[in-house]
């Protein structure tokens, strides 16, 4: 044979074996296929039945004697729809979720008014006039029944016989030992710190705030069944530093948590090694977070001691933990949110200089109406004879409370003054809270005289609050339109 021929048939042998190679491969690249075929079907199909089943409850869509508006469609065009029909099913249920929140709101104002008058008008009644010459009458008829009657006449006694002295009798319980008076004691204490001061506007509590209240209570009622032996065991000597950081100085914040523990350290302990520790506190419940929006830094984790850990603390160090900061927030202003919202707001005020005193004390700061009742601002700013009271709304009222708010307002001061946390909040609901209410007082002709100004708690950390040009939007009371200068 010669050169040319085997040289022919080594690329025939080669174009054969590619030609198999390429079978094999076309013979997969099928099996992909129709298993891609079979996915997408699947998928299709379940696709398909979740947007009827969203479209079903749209009653534009189902017309009687008339195909569905969806047959004939093509898969990608049903999903918008079926997302254009949710997301209007959506909104108008937030919309009835709204409106049955602010009736309800209007109706628990009407009946906490009614209450009041209620007790004002049992507080004005008189008690009956007791004469001490006069007999019981139920003694007297005792008496007929158990004595004859005298015909003489006996002058009535000059005075009455003191209630016979009922001593309190305490039965000796074997279960209650002196630990427990101890413990009942320093609960009593930690009631009347933690009681909060009288509120000017009624809130109703929100869910997730009942909720909290619910997980404590029940968080206590179990911490006393568990063996404290298994978490001291767990324990390492940084968790016992945290302990002692939060349960003595009542530390919350992580960044003062961690600016505490560098100085009682010098820095021996790594940042990584505290935020473990911090971690694993929280995951074995000892500790109990929750995250914080503050208006001038980024989110941030605060922290508490839960049941376990105040069991824990006294167990160690022999006493009881100080209140933490997060615990007297809360208390204070409902949500640790606007509770530290005001703290940041108070420190840009005190460090701008422009004031000579700015107090955030709820009881410092408690005004007391001419009509009755009690205003609380959140913060109070003095320079020189003047006062600015100023309230810090994140949008979280309801109307009912906003406009109560601003009418006890305006029994202090012609200038109401309101700072928020950012610019949509002061836009999409402060705004709109605002123009409501100046709409329900009659118009901005009923209140000509009185000033409502916003901005930003940051517009705010660059600006006199004392100038104009430090507040991006004023209601003058001279239009129904405000003068912003976002």
């Amino acid at each position: 044979m010669s050169n040319d021929a085997v040289i022919l048939q080594n690329k025939l042998n080669r174009s054969e074996a590619r030609c198999r190679d390429m079978e094999e491969q076309l013979r997969i690249k099928k099996q992909q296929w129709e298993q891609a075929e079979s996915t997408y079907k699947e998928a299709e199909f379940h696709c398909r039945r979740l947007c009827e089943e969203i479209l079903v409850r749209d009653s534009s869509e189902i017309v009687l004697g008339k195909m569905y508006s969806w047959d004939g469609l093509s898969t990608a065009a049903m999903a918008m729809k079926a997302l254009t029909s949710l997301r209007r099913y959506n909104a108008e249920r937030t919309d009835m979720q709204r409106k049955l929140l602010d009736i309800s709101e209007e109706r628990r104002l009407k009946i906490d008014s009614l209450l009041e008058q209620i007790d004002v008008m049992r507080s004005c009644q008189e008690p009956p006039l007791e004469h001490p010459n006069i007999p019981d009458v139920e003694s007297v008829s005792d008496e007929k029944t158990q004595e004859p009657v005298e015909t003489t006449h006996m002058p009535a006694p000059a005075y009455t016989a003191a209630p016979p002295v009922v001593e309190m009798i305490i039965e000796e319980d074997s279960d209650v030992v002196e630990a427990d008076i101890q413990d009942m004691q320093e609960i009593e204490k930690m009631v009347q710190e933690l009681k909060p001061v009288e509120r000017e506007i009624p809130v109703h509590p929100a869910k997730k705030v009942v909720r909290e209240q619910q997980k404590k209570r029940q968080e206590k009622s179990m911490a006393h069944m568990v063996d404290l032996s298994e978490y001291q065991e767990k324990m390492t000597g940084v968790m016992w530093r945290v302990l002692e950081i939060i349960g003595k100085d009542g530390i919350s914040a992580y960044t003062d948590i961690e600016t505490r523990m560098q100085e009682l350290t010098q820095d021996e302990i790594t940042k990584a090694s505290l935020r473990m520790s911090v971690r694993s506190l929280y995951s074995m419940g000892i500790l109990a977070q929750e995250q914080i929006s503050d208006p001038l830094r980024s989110k941030f984790m605060a922290y508490r001691l839960t049941e376990i850990g105040h069991r824990l603390f006294k167990e160690r160090y022999k006493e009881s933990p100080t209140l933490s900061e997060l615990d007297i927030i809360i208390s204070q202003h409902d949500n640790a949110n606007h509770g530290y919202g005001i703290k940041a707001l108070w420190k840009i005020l005190s460090d701008s200089g422009y004031f000579d005193t700015v107090s955030m004390d709820r009881k410092a700061n408690t005004v007391k109406l001419r009509r009755g009742g009690l205003y609380i601002p959140d913060i109070m700013a003095v320079k020189d004879n003047m006062t600015m009271y100023i309230e810090y709304e994140c949008g979280t009222h309801v109307q009912a409370d906003f406009a109560a708010k601003c009418n006890k307002m305006l029994q202090v001061t012609n200038n109401v003054y309101i700072v928020t946390p950012n610019r949509e909040i002061l836009q999409k609901r402060i705004m709109n809270q605002v123009a409501i209410w100046v709409k329900d007082k009659g118009g901005y002709k009923a209140l000509t005289g009185k000033t409502v100004r916003l901005t930003t708690a940051t517009a705010l950390r660059h600006e006199n609050p004392l100038e104009e040009a430090c507040w991006q939007v004023i209601y003058d009371m001279t239009s129904d339109m405000p003068t912003v200068h976002i």
